[in-house]
């Protein structure tokens, strides 16, 4: 199994440059080093790591079977402010070979958002043989009994008649999401018993207990969304088709950055995967960004984790097999993408002389009460 989705909520899956590495040692602020050594198992040498520019990733406890939970943290030498404008620039951040198509959603939610987006055969295949409670691709079970009732499965254009009925269900459910929030997620309709999201998301977020510590508001905010403003908040949204495992997956993304008032030189961003089409019941990546003290421009303390309900961990006799193998390639392989996002944007920055493109500065962008991502 890949890791590239696990990392897809926070756009860092990232091709590695060939830069060379600072050799600047900056010690992480008290409060990062807490998090680390307290929520992510950090000792102090991998403290002293980080300060160092190196990558240290930890696969956490988990609370179910299903669960993958992993997290790394490096020092990395660009401006705070630089970091947020390259990241809230998703489909240039995650274009690598990973990421095969990607696109801003608006909001709402249009037909053009998602116009880029093609279902690979493989899955056309597999939605023709589709029928509620019985489907290898992820939809609600109104959206299956739609595909096995509406597309004219023996006509010449049956397959893109499917592409187009799956584009316009994965919008319904962004839209419905836009309009009413965690309510209106969808219940995946593949197997017998439902999959709701919004119960993976919730699960997955009380377990992030440190996040109130880092980001005072945000869950909340995040949990009443669309109808509670916060300030110092912008979001966008986005869908994407990336390699993982044996299939792609599309899946659609609410990504939020939040900048702690007062100047502090603090960041959060906070993205739920609002839909997938196979694999992952509920995914939440959380990433903390810390200015590292430094005269202006200074670089920043990045903290990175990811939680994620992967239903094929589920029960069976090669179940503790598979999960074992699971956890091992995604910490493998958030090491690997987060040495290549370090090294990019080290290398980019560096390249464009220190300029920060589209910087906002200060507190960044603030919310319209999160209505506009």
């Amino acid at each position: 199994m890949r890791a590239c989705l696990t990392l897809a909520a926070a756009g860092c899956v990232l091709a590695a440059a060939a830069a060379p590495q600072p050799r600047t040692s900056v010690a992480p602020p008290a409060k990062l080093a807490q998090l680390l050594t307290k929520h992510f198992q950090f000792s102090a040498s991998d403290l002293a790591a980080v300060g160092r520019g190196t990558v240290v990733v930890r696969s956490l406890p988990v609370s179910e079977s299903r669960e993958v939970v992993v997290a790394g943290a490096f020092w990395c030498d660009v401006p705070l402010d630089y970091f947020l404008t390259r990241a809230r620039d998703i489909v240039t951040f995650k274009r690598v070979k990973e990421v095969q198509q990607i696109g801003l959603l608006g909001n709402p939610a249009g037909a053009a958002n998602l116009a880029g987006l093609t279902i690979d055969q493989p899955d056309i295949d597999l939605l023709r043989k589709c029928v509620p409670g019985d489907c290898k691709f992820r939809l609600d079970r109104a959206g299956l009994e739609r595909m096995r009732r509406d597309v004219p499965w023996s006509a010449p254009d049956a397959t893109t008649r499917a592409q187009q009925l799956t584009r316009e269900l994965v919008t319904g459910y962004v839209t419905g999401y836009q309009r009413s929030g965690n309510s209106a997620l969808v219940e995946y309709g593949d197997q017998k018993t439902g999959v709701k999201v919004a119960k993976g998301l919730e699960a997955l977020l009380n377990r992030s207990l440190w996040l109130h510590e880092a980001a005072p508001g945000l869950r909340q905010y995040a949990d009443s969304f669309p109808n509670d403003p916060l300030p110092n908040v912008d979001n966008f949204m986005y869908w994407s088709k990336e390699a993982f495992g044996m299939k792609p997956v599309v899946a659609a993304t609410h990504t939020i950055v939040w900048r702690r008032p007062g100047g502090t030189g603090d960041a959060t961003i906070l993205a739920k995967q609002i839909y997938a089409s196979h694999y992952l019941d509920a995914s939440v990546s959380l990433t903390v960004l810390m200015q590292d003290g430094r005269p202006a421009p200074g670089g920043v303390f990045v903290v990175y984790q990811n939680r994620s309900l992967v239903d094929l961990l589920q029960g069976g006799f090669l179940g503790p097999l598979r999960r074992s193998i699971a956890r091992s390639r995604t910490k493998d392989g958030l090491a690997g993408q987060l040495e290549g996002l370090k090294k990019r944007l080290e290398s980019e920055y560096r390249s464009t002389g220190s300029k920060e493109p589209g910087s906002t500065g200060g507190e960044g962008r603030r919310s319209t009460g999160g209505r506009k991502p």
